[in-house]
């Protein structure tokens, strides 16, 4: 599987590198995320160029060999560039309430979890879980369940078409279980934008599993303990366009210097 790799920004996050001789570099342990990020981008945005076949694919992480010209004096430029990439992603980023019926790829559904498993928690504890609901007949029902709690309409969808739902819940047992699993799901619709897919939060998911019925399917999975719901992470392709942001509201940051 041939690549053009134009970025160490685009492979760096986690990766080893070890020189080989002839000018040519391996990168071992390097995050799939980044490898599939900079497929397609315009030469003239990046200003290193490498070209790079990926010998080995695991589970979570791939290993790339090739040769590498990297100009030391544009480290700065670099570092720059690859948190401006973050950032972009965190102000484009839009709810979206209009989706087509396709599946996500599940490579793309996994990518995005990881993302959420790698969310900051308190005291790391890892509070959160995620169910990750693709079965239409279930994603149907929680729907339903869903419309009814929020009081709307019953032809109405919660989810505005979404096939993918991602529910995350939290230890009730632990104090900070709402703050954990809202990191868990900020980071699972960044990573959903990264990826070209478009994601939205809905809430009620503490009202579904406070039910019987609901605990019964966390038993039936086999979620053993007492959950809470935090919330529900519906992702697919988005149907049109994608929504611009609405000015920011002055007045919100306060320096203390």
């Amino acid at each position: 599987m041939g690549l053009v790799l134009r970025s160490r920004a685009d492979f760096c996050h986690g990766s080893k590198i070890k020189p080989l001789e002839g000018g040519v570099f391996k990168f071992v342990d390097v995050d799939p995320l980044f490898v599939q990020k900079v497929a397609g981008r315009p030469e003239d945005r990046l200003p290193f160029v490498g070209k790079f076949h990926i010998f080995l694919m695991g589970q979570r992480r791939v290993a790339l060999s090739g040769r590498f010209d990297f100009d030391h004096s544009d480290q700065e430029k670099l570092e720059d560039m690859t948190m401006n990439e973050i950032i972009r992603a965190m102000e484009e980023r839009r709810s979206i309430r209009k989706f087509k019926p396709d599946m996500p790829k599940k490579a793309d559904l996994d990518q995005i979890i990881e993302a959420g498993l790698y969310a900051a928690s308190a005291k790391g504890k890892q509070s959160a879980i995620i169910v990750a609901v693709t079965n239409r007949e279930l994603r149907d029902k929680i729907s339903v369940d869903n419309c009814r709690i929020g009081g709307w309409d019953k032809d109405f969808d919660p989810f505005y078409g979404a096939p993918a739902i991602l529910i995350v819940l939290a230890d009730k047992t632990w104090a900070n279980r709402v703050y954990d699993g809202s990191l868990v799901m900020g980071n699972m619709m960044l990573a959903a934008h990264s990826l070209g897919l478009g994601s939205i939060w809905i809430n009620r998911a503490r009202e579904e599993f406070e039910t019987e019925e609901y605990k019964k399917l966390l038993s039936n999975w086999g979620i053993k303990g007492e959950w809470e719901g935090i919330g529900h992470c519906a992702v697919g392709y988005r149907d049109g366009e994608l929504p611009q942001p609405a000015p920011r509201k002055p007045g919100r940051v306060f320096y203390v210097e």
